[in-house]
């Protein structure tokens, strides 16, 4: 079998849906009995990835990286001529796409990985719907999802599979855990989106310094809720305890989260676990939301929250984090969370693909 990956974001994009298609890549081709593999990178987007990173063996003929500076617009007409992606790449069976804005393919099976899901009854919902549909098999994180994207998407369960996601990359780059950092660090990842609440959880840190001493660090870049967030911010009598990194270094997260304290990631949307269980790896707490995925994933690992609770009561996200920060020295307590994130691997994130890859040639 010969399959083609949409390679793009994992050349272009560190986070997100660039380090599931990098991650998912090293750890297949590293499987003995992996297909042969067809990398799609074609795109104007800059190759801001050290190559490095990628994990790509040299000089193996069963990997094949296609890489085009072609403008994506133009993949359209391309393939109404008869040059889609599975073409560009020589011709494959399967052709995974990695998210939703993918190559036009005609000439091979189609795998879609989802994560994200529109707002209900918008023009995104419709559009994401369309190529869903003519998917031959979708991929999603955790069960919730399978059915949540067969009700809003209209595709049979029966093509949507379920696969787990990989948590060690950052915990490779490191030869050893440094300590955690004196005052304790609160630490939150991601962009400041509205779903994320960053304003409940300035209100739970500010109720956290009134009993114990911490810092709070935002790592991500700004999102809609970014003005609101500053402007708290400033009137917050705690503003001298709080930093905030808009433009992130991929290089510095894995050391910034070995030495943080506790991870907080208020994501009720969530349609993935590895932030969270990038975390545990480190043998970090971590108190994230009570959604279904995060469920699934981190079980009672992890401190689970309610968003909408904390966002009404700041006190309840206050406690979660002291009681976080207490077991943060606790060393049973640390290698129960990493024992439980070990298990998630890329390598088996590659080997459930995989199988959705075989079972869709098959059909």
């Amino acid at each position: 079998m010969r399959v083609g990956i949409d390679y793009l974001p994992a050349t272009s994009h560190w986070p997100g849906v660039g380090r599931y298609a990098r991650e998912l890549v090293r750890a297949l081709v590293a499987l003995e009995d992996r297909p042969d593999v067809r990398l799609f990178d074609v795109g104007r987007a800059p190759r801001d990835v050290d190559v490095r990173a990628l994990g790509l063996p040299f000089g193996d003929p069963r990997v094949r990286r296609v890489t085009r500076n072609w403008s994506r617009r133009t993949l359209p007409f391309l393939a109404r001529i008869g040059l889609d992606g599975a073409r560009i790449l020589g011709s494959v069976d399967v052709f995974h796409h990695v998210h939703a804005p993918g190559p036009p393919v005609r000439r091979a099976r189609q795998v879609m990985a989802l994560a994200e899901l529109p707002p209900r009854g918008s023009l995104a919902e419709h559009t994401l719907a369309d190529r869903a549909r003519a998917m031959d098999a979708l991929v999603v994180f955790c069960t919730d999802w399978r059915l949540r994207a067969a009700d809003q998407l209209g595709v049979p369960l029966a093509r949507i599979h379920v696969t787990s996601v990989g948590c060690e990359h950052w915990r490779r780059t490191l030869a050893e855990i440094p300590p955690p950092d004196d005052p304790p660090v609160v630490l939150v990842l991601g962009a400041t989106r509205p779903e994320r609440h960053p304003l409940a959880v300035l209100r739970g840190f500010e109720r956290l310094r009134e009993r114990i001493p911490a810092r709070l660090l935002f790592v991500g870049r700004t999102g809609g809720a970014e003005a609101e967030f500053r402007a708290a911010l400033e009137r917050s009598p705690h503003v001298a305890h709080v930093a905030r990194v808009t433009e992130p270094r991929e290089a510095d997260l894995p050391g910034l989260v070995a030495r943080a304290s506790v991870l907080v990631h208020l994501d009720p949307q969530a349609g993935t676990p590895v932030t969270p269980l990038e975390a545990l790896r480190m043998g970090l707490p971590v108190v994230a939301s009570r959604n279904p995925c995060f469920a699934e994933a981190l079980q009672d690992v992890a401190t689970l929250v309610d968003a909408a609770e904390v966002v009404r009561e700041p006190d309840l996200l206050a406690t979660a984090l002291e009681k976080a920060i207490a077991s943060r020295s606790d060393g049973l307590a640390e290698a129960v969370r990493a024992a439980h994130a070990r298990a998630w691997s890329w390598e088996r994130c590659a080997r459930e693909t995989l199988a959705v890859w075989h079972a869709v040639a098959r059909a």
